[in-house]
């Protein structure tokens, strides 16, 4: 292996070293007195997690890299059926965790994948930080290979709820705005002549703080005479009705605005 001066990729190169080079079992043999892990290594060229973990965490210092040797359980992923999370002997395993100086100790999963060992994580590195002796999401289970499972973690793209509340507020405003909308082209339906016409205009300037001195004649007129007003005076309303409404919607805030608009129409 050579050190290029990235961690994470030193850390691959290690890992798919050990993998080539030895084989995993839960029947190693015993070590002789002396360098365990040299006689992993050179001799026996078998191991199982802590031989693994103690030879890379070794193989980091050496590269000048802060590491160390963890030892820990595998926590079930369920709960059995009484609702209890049970964690047994069998259950221990060992890996490495590095120094990050901004991530802290992160755990590496140092045992690779073999037929003797169908649970160990494919993944060498777990990018997060260890906080309080956090084992690996997925390590291996070595003293209990026949009741492992296979499992693979399937990293997919999670919209977050809260996008989705967005979305519905969003959807709900559009079809409220919407709505509003067609009732403003609706409201002269019902009018049967232009003096309904011109008092629907007046009813709703009415709602605003607008001076309509300058129609009072003609919506008296609408609203008192027996007379019916000419359509060009029927154009006059109406253009002092969207002239003054225009100029107040510029004034107010967009929340107004929208109220003015969508809300008080009704």
């Amino acid at each position: 292996v050579s050190d290029t001066g990235d961690l994470f990729n030193y850390i691959t190169q290690c890992t798919n070293a050990l993998a080539k080079n030895t084989t995993y079992t839960l029947t190693p043999g015993h070590d002789p007195e002396g360098d365990a892990v040299d006689y992993f290594l050179n001799v026996s060229k078998k191991g199982y997690c802590v031989h693994y973990a103690s030879t890379l965490a070794l193989m980091l210092r050496r590269a000048g890299y802060p590491a160390r040797f963890a030892v820990g359980y595998q926590v079930p992923g369920t709960k059995n059926n009484a609702g209890s999370l049970v964690v047994r002997d069998s259950n221990a395993h060992a890996w490495v965790e590095v120094f990050d100086e901004y991530l802290g100790w992160i755990p590496i999963e140092a045992t690779p994948t073999s037929t003797d060992n169908p649970n160990a994580p494919t993944d060498t590195v777990t990018p997060a930080p260890n906080q309080g002796g956090t084992t690996p999401t997925t390590p291996a289970s070595p003293n209990n290979p026949n009741n492992q499972t296979n499992t693979k973690e399937t990293r997919q793209f999670e919209i977050p709820v809260p996008v989705y509340y967005v979305v519905a507020v969003m959807l709900l405003l559009g079809a409220f705005i919407t709505q509003a909308k067609v009732r403003r082209k609706r409201m002269f339906k019902g009018a049967d002549n232009n003096n309904q016409k011109a008092c629907y205009y007046y009813h709703y300037l009415k709602k605003f703080p607008i001076d309509c001195s300058e129609i009072k004649v003609l919506i008296d007129k609408a609203r008192f005479s027996q007379h019916q007003l000419e359509d060009d005076e029927l154009a006059r309303v109406k253009q002092f009705y969207e002239r003054t409404t225009s100029e107040y919607y510029r004034q107010v805030n967009i929340f107004k605005r929208i109220y003015l608009k969508h809300i008080l129409v009704r």
